[in-house]
């Protein structure tokens, strides 16, 4: 039995617990003639289901030491930065390793964090640069821009460009060009982090030359303490005692117990500890360029010796959730003769109003105009006339956005014109701020 992300998200109401079912539209016809009580009853028992997810998400999760290596690593990554001289010249040129992490919004990677100065010569080093590359004219070559590639999965080089960063904070993002993967995403947790506990540090031996930046070597995966905390949100300092001794640690990630990333590494501090700059400013300059990722709220506590209690919690509340949920369709079954169409037919439910529109037929055009559509959609201005168009066959249904005035989105996600997008039972449709439910019986 599985809780899709919309169950959860409809609140402690009875119309969340039909949706799941697949009777959205009898959670509207037939609201009414449900016995009070049951109506309470079901609103207690999702709203203790809810508070109990929330207090496994903040206080359960931890992880082994394997168990958050094995979560991380892969998604860790090595940066390459080559300042090169415009005289086309190939020895004039100077590279750079340093770590970096990648971040996505979970259906892909698309970024990396990394740290702000490896990215950036000093004016020192650029005259040094120009001193020794002089032609014999004593003609000083330009230097540009640096070129940045990060290096993942041992093998693969994917070109990047610096999408945004902050000297203050000390953090640059990575737009990628390519192999994008949802699998190498790291998740970020929230600005609130322990003042205590086990933190990990996962990076790369240090590279010399131009060759790639793996080899035969593994990364390196250590474990210390989180000593202190300095400052709040996203002017956070953290200091840990686990010592890399490596030049190009620099814009690794720090990891607490759950696997989600808490900081940026960016040194050893005046007391001789490491340092990194705290995830809170990451976020912060992501949030700014709105650019999606992975968000993991850890608890303050640690939780090991809450884990057990609250699973044996959420295990009491889904088998009563449960048994409610059979009493509720008892009651319904004898009603869903009454129903027009057939009980496995794929339809949408118009959450504003309880309007079911059975798809029986591909494809099916829905917009605000009698012209050209199947099903026309009153009352809303914002609908265009051709808004959307559902393909494929009844049992493998497709959403269409037909470049529609005010866009179209799945289960909150924005969708691309033109582009086809699998419907599955329980999703959230939006045809501009109007909310359906896509219902389908398999």
């Amino acid at each position: 039995m599985r809780f899709p992300v919309t169950f959860l998200c409809t609140g402690p109401s009875i119309s969340g617990i039909l949706r799941w079912m697949g009777d959205g539209e009898m959670s509207m016809k037939y609201r009414k003639s449900l016995k009070l009580p049951l109506i309470f009853l079901s609103r207690l028992l999702v709203f203790c289901l809810m508070i109990c997810l929330m207090r496994t998400v903040a206080f359960g999760g931890t992880l082994t030491d394997t168990e958050v290596r094995d979560l991380v690593e892969d998604g860790v990554v090595k940066v390459r930065i080559t300042f090169r001289a415009n005289d086309k010249i190939e020895e004039h040129k100077v590279v750079r390793y340093q770590t970096g992490f990648m971040i996505g919004d979970g259906s892909q990677t698309s970024h990396v964090i990394t740290a702000y100065a490896g990215l950036h010569a000093t004016a020192a080093e650029l005259d040094a640069w120009k001193e020794e590359w002089v032609d014999a004219e004593g003609k000083y070559p330009e230097i540009g821009n640096p070129t940045v590639e990060v290096i993942q999965n041992w093998d693969v080089i994917v070109t990047g460009s610096v999408a945004s960063e902050s000297e203050r904070a000390g953090v640059s993002i990575i737009s990628l060009t390519g192999n994008k993967s949802a699998e190498l995403s790291l998740p970020l947790a929230g600005t609130e982090t322990a003042p205590a506990g086990t933190v990990y540090l996962c990076t790369f031996p240090d590279t010399e030359g131009d060759r790639l930046a793996f080899s035969e070597q593994s990364v390196y995966f250590m474990k210390g303490d989180l000593l202190q905390i300095y400052g709040q949100g996203d002017e956070a300092l953290l200091e840990y005692d686990i010592h890399p001794d490596l030049r190009q640690a620099a814009g690794s990630p720090v990891f607490d117990t759950t696997g989600s990333v808490i900081g940026m590494h960016t040194g050893i501090n005046e007391n001789g500890n490491s340092s990194a700059v705290g995830i809170g400013a990451v976020r912060k300059l992501l949030d700014q360029n709105k650019i999606a990722y992975v968000s993991y709220h850890a608890s303050a506590s640690g939780g090991k010796k809450t884990v057990l209690p609250v699973i044996l919690g959420i295990v009491a509340a889904v088998l009563i959730v449960v048994s409610a949920i059979q009493i509720i369709r008892g009651s319904l079954r004898k009603k869903e003769m009454d129903l027009e169409k057939p009980e496995y037919m794929p339809r949408l439910v118009r959450i504003s109003t309880g309007e079911t529109i059975v798809i029986d037929k591909t494809p099916f055009c829905l917009g605000s105009s009698t012209d050209g559509t199947d099903h026309v959609v009153t009352g809303n201005r914002k609908i265009s006339r051709r808004h959307v168009l559902i393909v494929g066959d009844l049992q493998h249904l497709f959403l269409v956005d037909l470049s529609s005035s005010n866009g179209t989105a799945l289960n909150r996600r924005p969708l691309e014109p033109e582009l086809q997008y699998p419907l599955h039972h329980g999703d959230e449709v939006w045809l501009a701020d109007e909310e359906f439910a896509f219902l389908q019986n398999l």
